[in-house]
């Protein structure tokens, strides 16, 4: 009985580590390709009430999702998106984070270590800066570096 309890227990425990170990790996190599679905490398959170950035990191509430689009429709939810993005090449590379729903209302990209400054975008933040249709970031990623984002999005009117 004792045995069969510790063998339970290590399979259980080497399972906690793999799953540890996986979602800590799961960086978005950028430097090979022009077009990424985000969503299939990322882990989500799906919040009924408004948190901030460090209440959801604080509570780690993050989970790995594997599909590649969201539709919770027009709702008072916020989608927390954590993603890693990866640049294994010995020069740096500048990419755009672009959101194909033009009518998003707000979309706040948090940069870890720098989560008191999001950049914040969307239909209900139009700056005069703003000339294309659809919201997007710049991203900048120094050459054999890692960077950690956080993405909040919410839609009251527009379904997401």
């Amino acid at each position: 009985m004792l045995n069969h309890f510790i063998k339970n227990f290590i399979n259980i425990f080497l399972l906690l580590i793999f799953i540890s170990i996986y979602s800590v790996a799961n960086n978005i190599d950028i430097s090979h390709h022009k077009q990424i679905s985000l969503f299939e490398n990322s882990n989500i959170y799906i919040s009924e009430e408004k948190l901030t950035i460090q209440q959801v990191l604080k509570e780690n509430l993050f989970e790995a999702y594997k599909k590649p689009y969201i539709n919770i429709g027009a709702s008072r939810k916020t989608i927390w998106v954590k993603f890693k993005l990866h640049n294994p090449t010995q020069d740096p590379i500048n990419k755009l984070l672009i959101f194909t729903s033009s009518l998003l209302e707000h979309i706040a990209l948090y940069e870890k270590g720098v989560l008191d400054a999001p950049l914040i975008k969307g239909v209900s933040h139009i700056s005069k800066e703003h000339t294309t249709l659809f919201p997007y970031y710049n991203i900048h990623l120094e050459e054999n570096s890692s960077q950690e984002y956080y993405l909040e999005v919410r839609s009251l009117y527009e379904p997401v």
